[in-house]
């Protein structure tokens, strides 16, 4: 079994001895808002990260160098929030957002496509069965065909068009698709027009999903842009995805692990049928194998494992957490209702997949992501 790295989330107890700072200080800067979005415990402890440290050390240089009030400060960390709403976030198809979310949050997604042999499918209006049916039936491997240059160009300058003075674009893993790539390309030809970041979640589905609705939260709260790009920066390495998927064949089609060679095909058949739960590392976006399990029941149980040991390791923070599912809707709702009862405060969403990710895990998938 895979061992996760262990999160730098401190207390304030560790902090005030690393800084040489009071505590009265600490809570002071998080309430005046000098340390934005400062994570907190189920329990309502709050945990400072790496971002917020670098900040404390600017704010004590500035202190003991110029003399200037805290507000002088975090006005020219963060700028001032504008009353103009002139942000918006561009995320690609690979991203699943909660439905009761998304109507209220200024997202755009750009659809991306699914292609077996001649087939191709726009994600926006994906028919899933029939796509799994065809490419399965005539023996091909599925393709993600990922927005082009010019697809996020034109998205870009519409959004120019429309007065925006600030996107940020935040795409599926770039080990699994070339939306991040094509969309810093076009970036890069817009630079004179509009301001753009372009990040890698290094996630995909639900856990790409979770960050861009964070993201697009904080631009509907009229945040300032460094206050923003702070918020990415801390938030990128936090959102933690795990994923059943129905057999182990599935990620070998779709080239998560290779396919092994061995004399005993009866043996490869019976291994291919057991069921893996894997995760997205959070810095890397690699995929590992935590366990194989023959039932599905089994699987819920390694996820909700998996899960109390991620949330063991970030001192207890949890955001929010989403279930996705394709084709497995029943284990779906079981993982919620387990979610539900281990975490009785946090909020829980549940979503039908966007259909991109089964390109790698195979059609019928259960994920769980936690930001």
């Amino acid at each position: 079994m895979t061992i996760m790295k262990e999160r730098k989330l401190y207390k304030i107890g560790q902090l005030t001895r690393l800084l040489g700072i009071t505590s009265r200080t600490l809570r002071y800067y998080d309430q005046t808002g000098i340390l934005p979005h400062v994570k907190r415990s189920t329990g309502g402890m709050r945990l400072f990260d790496d971002e917020d440290l670098d900040i404390i050390k600017r704010v004590r240089r500035i202190q003991n160098k110029e003399k200037i009030s805290l507000e002088e400060i975090r006005n020219r960390l963060y700028g001032q929030p504008s009353s103009i709403k002139t942000a918006i976030v561009i995320t690609d198809g690979g991203a699943s957002i909660p439905s009761e979310l998304l109507p209220n949050l200024p997202i755009q997604i750009i659809p991306v496509q699914l292609q077996a042999g001649d087939l191709i499918f726009n994600n926006a209006e994906l028919p899933l069965d029939e796509f799994w049916s065809r490419s399965r039936t005539a023996k091909q491997q599925p393709e993600l065909q990922a927005p082009s240059v010019d697809v996020f160009t034109k998205a870009y300058q519409a959004c120019a068009d429309a007065g925006y003075t600030q996107i940020y674009s935040i795409h599926t893993s770039s080990l699994f698709s070339d939306a991040h790539d094509n969309a810093k390309k076009a970036a890069g030809l817009m630079s004179d027009q509009v301001t753009i970041t372009v990040y890698d979640s290094k996630s995909i589905g639900s856990g790409l999903g979770l960050l861009v609705s964070q993201i697009a939260e904080a631009v509907t709260n009229e945040e300032p842009v460094e206050q923003i790009n702070s918020l990415i920066t801390k938030q990128l390495p936090m959102t933690h995805l795990l994923c059943m998927a129905d057999s182990v064949e599935d990620l070998a089609i779709g080239n998560v692990i290779p396919i092994q060679h061995t004399p005993s095909a009866g043996l490869m058949e019976k291994m291919f049928k057991f069921k893996p739960v894997f995760t997205i590392q959070n810095r890397t976006g690699e995929i590992s194998i935590l366990d194989c399990c023959i039932t599905k029941e089994h699987g819920i149980e390694i996820i909700m494992e998996a899960l109390a040991r991620e949330i063991s390791l970030r001192g207890k923070y949890i955001n929010r957490i989403m279930v996705g599912y394709n084709y497995m809707y029943g284990e779906a709702t079981n993982l919620v209702n387990q979610v539900k009862l281990q975490y009785p405060n946090v909020p829980v969403f549940i979503q039908e997949d966007t259909g991109i990710f089964s390109v790698f895990a195979g059609p019928r998938t259960v994920t769980l992501s936690v930001a």
